[in-house]
């Protein structure tokens, strides 16, 4: 309620005229403060605020929103000069109730809001982050709901890539290969290389590489001796570099073509009258006992076609 008075020496005059206030951004009236307690005993934390509409307060720990539960109640109420009273009371502290608080009075004009950190002694701890969507370009305040004091060091680490398992096997000459190196787990951005016996390939080596986001492919469209060697996937992101080898061994026709005949050979070797066999290659050499078993395979191979 405003008043004014204007007199001379005559006459005096008044006008009376009542002020109402539209909407207003809420204020903080009273605020929490920091504190460093011991696990064991009741806290409190309150904010008071005004404004017009009237604001409504609510409660969030390290960004998040505070839930209540068995231990944490919060309440709220307007007295009769419109302010609004908010608290939570949280029963036998524990040290993972450790955090930043915040307290938000907010209304349709604005909002207002008032952070302090509660400590509690005790060993390091770490609330589980929940997902967090963003919006691209817009900046992010990302926290980490820690708990724990005093705490010396604490740092942020992305994912590193986890690789699944490939391998090549042995091959011969003239056959076609491919091998898939996947990533199974990692953040991206993630890049992908490949390495041959831990350097870059050369650009004869007629090896074709196709990738996407989290998997690059590896084909040979015909294997050759010069592609015998150790194979490296290479899996990077702003964590790490994961590193997965396999080798690939590739024969011959002659050695694999010998190794058949071996193993043919020795299919068919209960066919003949062994103590005949012995005889027959009594004092053979090597070379003879070799050359024998491989014409004794290519007859049995005729006799059976």
């Amino acid at each position: 309620m405003y008043q004014c008075l204007v007199r001379d020496e005559d006459i005096s005059m008044q006008a009376t005229f009542q002020l109402v206030l539209g909407a207003s951004k809420p204020q903080l009236t009273y605020k929490f403060i920091q504190q460093t307690v011991q696990p064991g005993p009741a806290m409190s934390l309150k904010c008071i605020a005004i404004g017009n509409p009237t604001p409504q307060i609510t409660w969030a720990v390290d960004a998040f929103p505070l839930a209540m539960n068995e231990r944490f109640l919060i309440g709220q109420y307007v007295t009769l000069n419109g302010d609004v009273v908010s608290h939570v009371n949280i029963s036998n502290v524990r040290v993972e109730d450790g955090g930043i608080y915040q307290c938000k009075a907010s209304n349709k004009v604005g909002e207002t809001f008032h952070s302090a950190e509660m400590r509690v002694y005790g060993a390091p701890y770490i609330r589980k982050i929940p997902n967090i969507s963003a919006v691209a370009g817009e900046p992010l305040y990302l926290p980490c709901p820690i708990a724990g004091y005093p705490i010396d060091v604490i740092t942020w680490e992305k994912v590193p890539p986890k690789l699944g398992p490939f391998t090549f096997g042995e091959l011969v000459e003239g056959v076609r290969t491919q091998v898939q190196c996947v990533v199974q787990s990692g953040d991206p951005p993630l890049t992908l290389t490949w390495l041959k016996d831990g350097v870059e390939f050369s650009s004869d080596l007629g090896v074709h590489i196709t990738k996407d986001d989290f998997s690059s492919t590896l084909a040979i469209g015909k294997v050759g001796l010069e592609h015998s060697g150790d194979y490296t996937c290479v899996a990077t992101n702003p964590a790490k570099s994961t590193k997965l080898s396999s080798r690939l061994t590739v024969s011959g026709i002659v050695w694999q073509l010998c190794k058949w005949i071996m193993h043919c050979s020795l299919l068919h070797m209960h066919t003949f009258d062994f103590p005949t066999l012995n005889i027959f290659l009594n004092g053979f050499e090597h070379l003879q006992l070799l050359m024998f078993l491989f014409l004794y395979c290519i007859l049995n191979i005729v006799l059976k076609l």
